[in-house]
């Protein structure tokens, strides 16, 4: 009888340990062939296999030894629901508790800034993570939260080489507070006065505003304002070295003892690494010595163990040998070298990393493959070694099981350092894919809105991050007609009009394609940029600036194709009705509909339809605003059915309002109630904050006028609460003149909540010139 032993080879020991579970078909069948010819193997797999059957028996049957195994992980991490905004709250920080505490003492010292700072891969952008959850809901550590609302902004992508000359750190930032405030209309200010009502904001916002990779940003403005911004609002940076002499800081070192090995043995479940997982402390000691503990390095070389079919030991003992190499480059550094060449016969794996330099934000794989020239198997093969490797993270999507994926700031600077070594002219033609695909998804999820829009317009907003840096890359190397092709009507023109956070970056991508067309003699191209920032400022509120930009488009409408005509004409009509000017808007109308007619044989049935109900709308609006009721009710209802007809909801929302409140003055008060409150609930499914805030200003005067008629009091509160409603979404819009109004409102019914006499009732809103774009 063969004494059985413990001989494996050891490139194939990993793999008779993990079997059968954790084998993909290809591993298994590559292990049942070296079983065939190597005794030792084969005796090893039968020990292992009835050592862990016995493992799993004894621990079944004793709870005290299942718990020795069991990892002792923060139980309430990876549960936590995400928060906007914010990244995801890891499931992988270990130990860490006593530089939590410590981040949290300078969060409530006088300090305004606090720093974590440490060597790349420590872990400082996790430990920053936990404790920004731990601000807003509370902990073991906070009895209550320290803060309202949190900020997050990364420089991580937005490398100075990547940057375009027009970029602002400061402004960046700003725009991140602005948005996580749920304060839009902030990012369209100018610059002095955006950073004026940002300050304002965090005066009366106890908010945290974080700063990841704050070494990147390069730029003194950024530290002097971070310094200088108001109590009670503070930031917390993360930096590899120490910028801010006076903020109160925190050097965050290498895991050590059991912190250490719970962190392995979590890499090594989610691995499979059977051995590892249930290793004890003299066993990974050396795994911790050399790499000191970072958190980053532990993963890759777990990762490498799991796709190099090496052992730990022998990758250790590689690792160990130059001592004057290790002096020289850390441990990453190594491992990112061994991880390259561990790929140099996996030309799939080595396009995919370096595709994903090119991404700002986390990515799709489709978006990656398409990158990288891979069909959707090779794709998720060469996406599933680098997880492996631990080179790409994976990003899930809360609620969803969409996957994205992402990659540590040491991993960018790696991929940049081998995309500059390359001198194939891979770059150039992954490039080329790379705005190709976001071309046709633009295309595919952009253009006209229709049933149920912010479906398809949330995709993009998903996106915007990477689109911006494919608009930037062609932007800087003079790639007009890719970046013409982005602001098509069929691409991004109609979503950032809609969403009115991306007014500001609406006009200045507008502004650039201007001027290219310019550069390039295009001046029907030079038109419709004109033509689209004049809407825009329209809907700012910026009427002179608007009329400016309007005329000059006017100047140069011969040149342009029809249905840009057509579209300028609409524009100015809709800036004159604004200006009280009705006379000269109607006449721009029958400009446009006799272009429409006549001029225009090349449109859509489609794109025909939304000019032709654009145009009934304008009526409608002017016709209210002649105080000829019952004719704005027929346009109102022409368009409301010519909408239904194509599926455009969002024109059936506006009509329904318009004839709600029509309804509402001829004493119709159940019908009008009826429309507000469908369209309402239509304009919140669709994110249409404006049309929404609308509504409920339209439900507070239903409700107040038609409580005279029975309980006053119960009337008068629910138009309070409407109007409340209404004016905090007119506040964070940005629309003063409509926050005015309602102002006013809401002192006429604390007056007559207090039996105050009242001055006469408001009279009817139709219109208000903020609401009337379409």
């Amino acid at each position: 009888m063969v004494q059985k032993q413990f001989g494996a080879c050891p490139e194939w020991e990993e793999h008779l340990a993990a079997y059968p579970e954790e084998l993909s078909s290809a591993e298994h069948a590559a292990l049942m062939d070296h079983l065939k010819k190597c005794e030792h193997c084969t005796l090893a797999f039968a020990d292992y296999r009835q050592i862990e059957s016995f493992a799993q028996a004894l621990r079944a049957s004793d709870p005290l030894l299942e718990s020795l195994f069991a990892i002792e992980e923060p139980q309430d991490v990876s549960m936590a629901p995400s928060l906007p905004h914010l990244p995801v709250r890891q499931d992988t920080l270990v130990g860490r508790e006593t530089e939590i505490a410590h981040v949290l003492e300078g969060l409530r010292s006088p300090h305004v800034v606090v720093s974590i700072e440490g060597m790349g891969g420590i872990g400082k952008t996790a430990l920053a993570i936990e404790v920004v959850y731990q601000c807003l809901q509370g902990s073991e550590l906070l009895a209550n939260p320290l803060f309202e609302f949190a900020s997050w902004f990364s420089a991580r992508g937005r490398l100075e080489q990547e940057r375009p000359v027009t970029h602002s750190w400061l402004e960046e930032i700003l725009d991140t507070i602005a948005r996580s405030l749920d304060y839009p209309f902030v990012r369209h200010m100018e610059r002095t006065e955006k950073r004026t009502h940002i300050e304002q904001l965090l005066s009366t916002h106890h908010t945290l505003l974080v700063i990841d990779n704050f070494e990147t940003i390069a730029d003194p403005e950024v530290l002097t304002w971070i310094q200088q911004i108001p109590l009670p609002s503070r930031v917390l940076i993360t930096s590899s070295d120490h910028p801010l002499e006076q903020a109160w800081s925190m050097r965050l070192e290498g895991l050590t003892g059991d912190d250490a090995l719970h962190l392995i043995r979590h890499h090594a479940r989610e691995l499979k690494l059977r051995q590892i997982e249930y290793a004890g402390m003299q066993d990974v000691m050396p795994l911790v010595a050399i790499t000191k503990g970072n958190p980053q390095a532990i993963h890759m070389v777990l990762g490498y163990v799991k796709s190099g079919r090496q052992s730990l030991q022998k990758i250790l003992a590689e690792l160990d040998t130059d001592q004057a190499s290790l002096a020289s480059r850390n441990v990453c550094d190594r491992l990112y070298a061994r991880s390259w060449t561990l790929l140099e016969k996996n030309a799939e794996a080595r396009a995919t990393l370096l595709a994903m330099a090119f991404f700002r934000d986390a990515v799709t794989p489709a978006a990656l493959g398409a990158a990288a020239g891979l069909t959707e198997q090779q794709g998720a093969q060469a996406i599933a070694r680098l997880v492996d490797l631990s080179l790409i993270r994976v990003r899930e999507k809360p609620g969803s099981q969409e996957r994205r994926y992402t990659i540590h700031p040491l991993t960018r600077a790696f991929i940049r350092a081998q995309i500059d070594e390359d001198h194939t002219g891979w770059e150039q033609k992954a490039r080329e894919r790379w705005v190709a695909w976001y071309l046709a998804f633009t295309r595919r999820y952009g253009g006209l809105d229709g049933q149920d829009w912010a479906q398809q317009y949330e995709l993009i907003e998903e996106e915007w991050e990477n689109i911006r840096a494919v608009m930037e890359w062609c932007e800087l190397r003079k790639q007009y007609q890719e970046l013409k092709a982005f602001w098509q009507n069929e691409t991004l023109l109609n979503m950032t009009s809609i969403y009115g956070y991306h007014w500001k970056e609406r006009i200045n991508w507008l502004r650039r394609l201007q001027h290219a067309a310019q550069a390039h003699g295009d001046e029907s191209e030079q038109t419709k940029a004109l033509t689209e920032q004049g809407f825009t400022l329209t809907q700012m509120g910026r009427v002179e600036e608007a009329q400016r930009v309007l005329e000059d488009a006017w100047t140069l409408h011969p040149s342009a194709e029809p249905e840009v005509q057509i579209t300028l004409a609409e524009n100015l009509a809709q800036l004159f009705i604004r200006r009280g000017r009705t006379k000269e808007a109607e006449d721009f109308l029958m400009k446009a509909k006799s272009w429409l007619e006549h001029d225009a044989p090349h449109l859509s049935d489609l794109e025909r339809f939304h000019h032709s109900i654009t145009i009934t709308y304008y009526h409608g609006v002017i016709a209210i605003e002649k105080g000829k009721r019952e004719q704005a009710e027929q346009h109102f209802m022409e368009m409301r059915t010519a909408a239904h007809i194509i599926g455009w909801q969002r024109a059936e929302l506006y009509a329904q309002e318009f004839l709600a409140d029509i309804a509402k003055a001829q004493g119709k008060f159940a019908e009008a109630q009826e429309r507000l409150e469908e369209g309402l609930m239509i304009a919140e499914q669709n994110k249409e904050r404006r049309r929404a805030a609308y509504y409920r200003r339209s439900l507070a005067f239903l409700v107040y006028q038609r409580g005279r008629r029975g309980r006053k009091e119960q009337a008068i509160e629910q138009t309070i609460t409407w109007a409340q409603e209404a004016r905090e979404g007119f506040i964070r819009l940005g629309m003063q003149p409509e926050v005015t109004r309602l102002e006013h409102f809401l002192n006429l019914l604390t007056r007559a909540r207090s039996e105050q006499p009242v001055q006469p009732e408001p009279t009817e809103e139709y219109s208000s010139p903020l609401r009337l774009a379409l």
